[in-house]
This record gives structure tokens, sequence and C-alpha cells, in this order.
């Protein structure tokens, strides 16, 4: 159906994204306070926990997307991360990153690992190392609260959703065909749903949740070398560097030839005078000769 279009989002911790829209209120989604570990109020957990969740913050300022911290040795050591929507700007994702930290504390008071998501933002921290690897437990299934109706085809739907879904596949890999995987059995007959897992996340909806990228900057125009002035006949001008180029060879053409023909002149002139004086001897004695008959 040409009316009918569904918008999509995909999350995903490995893939870096560029900052797109304005700050704006924060949705909570979804927490899990995972394992049943918890710690004690005089250990050093819970200020390792809080000078971790700090410095994700920090690095909220200086990052745009994701950021990774730990803080503490041995069984006090807190592993954070956090994970911005693509399409956030600095500003959104780090006010989403501080209003996740302030609730995750909340909501899981005393727990040694736990996970929160927002509409623009994941938070995470643990116990132990969740760096550079897939989790994809634990994990969250909100459907939207409408349903698709009698106005709307079934079959159109899911054919125009599985074709955005196995787009994305092919761009985020095997934790996001897992949770599509997943839409017939918990987003079935939903108008949107969403999908949240610590390596990724998946959203659709019938209305569009978030800002399109701005189109690609233009390349710059070549730039065409000044023209060539013209004289007043109409003729182009010479650059002054031609003018050089041609001046010092035909100087240096003028130069030797005057040289050559004055060093003609001279041996010319010389071969003269001593044919000169060989012929006034030739003159005495004749002379000489004629007076001794």
């Amino acid at each position: 159906m040409d009316y009918f279009l569904i918008w999509l989002s995909v999350s995903y911790s490995v893939i870096l994204y560029s900052p797109l829209i304005a700050a704006q209120q924060f949705e909570y989604r979804s927490h899990i306070c995972t394992n049943d570990s918890t710690y004690t109020a005089n250990s050093s957990y819970p200020s390792n926990l809080n000078a971790t969740l700090s410095s994700l913050y920090e690095n909220a300022s200086r990052s745009d997307d994701f950021g990774s911290i730990s803080v503490g040795q041995n069984s006090d050591r807190v592993s954070a991360l956090f994970l911005c929507r693509g399409d956030n700007s600095s500003e959104s994702c780090r006010g989403c990153i501080k209003t996740a930290r302030e609730e995750i504390k909340i909501r899981c008071s005393n727990y040694k690992e736990a996970i929160i998501w927002y509409d623009r933002c994941m938070l995470r921290y643990s116990n132990r190392s969740i760096f550079s690897l897939r989790d994809e437990w634990p994990r969250a299934w909100l459907g939207n609260k409408n349903d698709i109706g009698n106005d709307i085809d079934q079959n159109q739907f899911n054919s125009n959703l599985v074709g955005l879904m196995f787009q994305l596949i092919s761009r985020a890999s095997i934790c996001l065909s897992g949770r599509v995987s997943e839409i017939p059995s918990y987003c079935s007959g939903k108008l949107g749903c969403n999908v949240l897992t610590p390596s990724c996340s998946m959203r659709f909806e019938t209305y569009p949740f978030y800002t399109a990228p701005p189109p690609p900057a233009s390349s710059p125009s070549p730039t065409t070398p000044p023209p060539t002035s013209l004289n007043p006949s109409g003729e182009r001008k010479a650059s002054s560097r031609t003018i050089l180029y041609i001046s010092v060879p035909t100087s240096a053409f003028v130069v030797l030839f005057f040289s050559i023909c004055y060093y003609c002149y001279v041996h010319k002139k010389a071969k003269k005078e001593n044919s000169a004086m060989k012929g006034g001897n030739g003159i005495e004695n004749m002379e000489r000769n004629l007076s001794n008959i």
C-alpha cells in the first residue's frame, strides 16, 4: 500500500553513528537488575560504581554514541558501558546517560549488575567483564499498544516489515537477525514493537520516531584557471613566466652571435695586417736587388 510506511531504527554497539538531532525528553523503556549478586554499603563496590557512572557521563560529554570504562580491582571491579541511538546529538546522548545513571541506581539499588534502556540510550554495568562480547540476554520486548486493525492489510504490512528487517540484518548481522526472528513471537499483530538487548536494539513503528540524516554535502566545484587576458588587438597576452622563458635563450643567442662576429672581425683584421707587413718586406727586397743590379 503506497500510503503505508514502517519507520525503523537499530542501534548496535560496534557501529559508530553520526549525531543528527537536538536534545529532548528521554522516554524510559525498560530495565533489568540481572543476577542475584548484591553489594553491601560498606564495601568498595558502591564507591567504584559511582565513580564508573560518573566517568561514563564524562565520556558521553566527549563522545556521541558509545563509551566504556572499568574501575576497581578483583571482586569490587565495576565495568560499565553506554550506547546512544544513532540519530542522537551530543547533547541528547549526554542528557540521556545522565538520566539513566541516576535512574539505574534507584531501580537496581544494591545490585552488582543491571541494565536500563531509554528511547535514546542504553546504560549497563556489571561486576564481570562485559566488553567485546555479544550479549543477547537479558532482553525486553515492548509492543506498541495499538494493534494493526482491519483497515491495514496484514500481509502487506508483514511484507514491508520483512523487507526492512532484512536490509538491517545485512548491516547489523547476528544480533539483529536474532531480534527479527523474535518478531512473530513477541510483536505479532502490533503496529509497533521495540526489542532490547545489551548489544543491539530494534524498533519499528508506523510513524517517524527518528530524524532522518541530512543530505550529503555537495563536493566543491573544481577551480578553473584564471582566463588569459587579451591585448587590444584580441591576441592573448603571454604570461610573464612565458616571456622570461623566451627572452633568456634569445638574449643568450644574440650575445653569442655578436661574440662570434666580433671574433671573426678581429681575426680577419689581424690577417690583413700580417699580409701587409709581409708585402712591405717583399717590395723593400725587390728595390734592394734592383739597386744592386
